[in-house]
């Protein structure tokens, strides 16, 4: 592989202490004994994506020509898209938040500070006599001023101090992993290290980050936050608490990156984090990660629109024809063997429920029982309590139901169907689902996993695996121990089993 020399200061540990690190802080050899499956410096070298050029730009200090100037089409872009105002959206319930962020991107990306637009925008978010409801604190306009080299300006620099110390005061409240949105500690963590020069914030930062890095389970999951954040969050931090949270991500990462040896829009943070923290060229010198799983049989899919998959202890169950029937065809060959239609609305998932076929749908919000035979409905449940309606199964004698905004799988009873309970999984948003007992698999949307969870554990992880078909598992089903998963891209339903690796 290429080796590109990284613009920050050699850390004081050696790189091979930093494999050691990396080692420690991931579940299985797979992870410690193998590297990158795609040489990421191809990405950095050859790719012409703006996130290759800011990668070149801002962490090996190689940028091109052509690099200055997509990155200055880009801060035009934004900066063209100013309103009267000075903000640069118009969302109706968060501009003044969008546009901090915006502020932020343009520093980033070398934006000067001084520039009319950006000084507009800068008195946009200031000048708001009114508290931002969905940022009463104030961490992105806090952010922006540090990244702005603002933060010593008279004009807001009591604003950035008085911030910052509020911050510090609330932690108990945004700290609380099991609260508010997927990276609602996350960017009150990134914002105090960023204001570390004016208040004395850096302690706190390191032990939360250390707590997390210790509260992460052997995937890098943990609530249903989103395991890229962590990885942004340790981008940010130049910390040793940040740099075993960075080891604890290294499954996430391996496996989320993509052919071209980037990571799409996730590129800059995670080369950045793997740069600052000294994990590239360990991770770089190992052999390449090999598949998680292998396929041992595979059946045709009965159309090329076929989306989720469910086992009824005899046959596969699949949804068709833009999710408007349900179709049933043979494990040994994929021969249909009954096609029934679906009851009008959204359907997201079909599973199994006792001897008949559950079939979830988000519009409207609600559960029902159909005869695998006939497709008539023998039961329903409403499920008001629902955000995002995702993939259904029958774990035991309760289905399990995933959410994708709460981020959980949603239990319920068919015999107190009133009372339902959440239960958070071992990945954060659970798509399509598998049961078998107390034990739930799931796809997940964030996490680049199947995770097997256990309900009687309060969702405690149990197994893992890479999703399939790089990526693009559309449902799995559970035959016994067997997992079977969809691969629509190939109209094929395949048998998988781990690898020997």
């Amino acid at each position: 592989m290429l080796s590109v020399a990284l613009r920050w200061a050699t850390t004081a540990i050696s790189a091979g202490a930093e494999a050691g690190v990396a080692q420690k802080g991931t579940a299985t050899g797979a992870a410690s004994a193998y590297g990158f499956r795609y040489d990421p410096m191809e990405f950095v070298n050859e790719s012409d994506a703006l996130q290759a050029a800011l990668m070149r730009k801002s962490v090996f200090g190689s940028a091109t020509a052509e690099d200055a100037g997509l990155i200055q089409a880009a801060i035009d872009t934004i900066l063209d898209g100013q309103f009267p105002d000075g903000t640069l959206s118009d969302d109706p319930d968060h501009a003044l938040q969008f546009t901090s962020q915006a502020l932020g991107r343009l520093a980033e990306m070398g934006c000067p500070s001084d520039r009319p637009e950006v000084r507009k925008a800068v008195a946009a978010i200031m000048g708001n006599p009114e508290p931002n409801q969905v940022d009463p604190l104030g961490i992105y306009d806090i952010r922006t001023l540090c990244l702005l080299g603002l933060a010593d300006d008279p004009r807001y620099a009591g604003v950035v101090r008085d911030g910052l110390r509020h911050l510090l005061e609330r932690e108990d409240e945004w700290g609380d992993i099991w609260e508010g949105c997927p990276w609602t500690p996350i960017e009150h963590l990134i914002t105090l290290w960023h204001g570390r020069d004016y208040v004395d914030t850096a302690p706190t930062v390191a032990r939360w980050v250390a707590r997390i890095a210790q509260d992460v389970n052997q995937v890098g999951c943990l609530s249903y936050k989103d395991p890229w954040g962590f990885v942004r969050l340790a981008s940010e931090v130049s910390h040793p608490a940040a740099r075993e949270l960075l080891a604890r991500e290294v499954p996430v990462i391996l496996r989320g990156q993509e052919s071209d040896g980037g990571w799409g829009d996730r590129s800059v943070p995670v080369l950045r984090a793997l740069g600052m923290h000294g994990l590239l060229e360990p991770l770089c010198a190992l052999p390449p990660l090999p598949p998680d799983w292998e396929v041992v049989r595979t059946i045709p899919a009965p159309a090329d629109d076929c989306h989720t998959l469910a086992w009824d202890g005899g046959r596969l169950w699949t949804c068709c024809a833009d999710r408007t029937e349900a179709v049933a065809v043979s494990a040994t060959d994929g021969e249909v063997l009954r096609r029934i239609g679906l009851p009008d609305g959204s359907t997201s998932g079909v599973g199994r429920w006792d001897d008949g076929l559950a079939v979830s749908q988000s519009e409207p919000k609600r559960l029902m029982k159909l005869n695998a035979e006939t497709g008539d409905i023998e039961q329903t449940i409403a499920l008001e309590n629902m955000e995002w309606i995702n993939g259904v199964t029958q774990a035991g004698d309760r289905l399990v139901v995933g959410d994708g905004f709460l981020g959980c799988g949603v239990i319920v009873d068919p015999e107190n169907p009133e009372k339902t309970e959440n239960r958070v999984l071992g990945g954060p948003i659970p798509k399509d689902l598998a049961g078998n007992g107390s034990a739930v698999w799931h796809v997940d949307v964030w996490a680049p996993f199947l995770i097997k969870s256990d309900l009687s554990r309060h969702g405690a992880l149990l197994d893992w695996g890479e999703k399939p078909f790089g990526g693009d598992a559309n449902g799995i089903a559970l035959d016994g121990d067997d997992l079977w998963a969809l691969d629509a891209r190939q109209r094929r339903i395949c048998l998988i089993r781990k690898a020997a690796s």
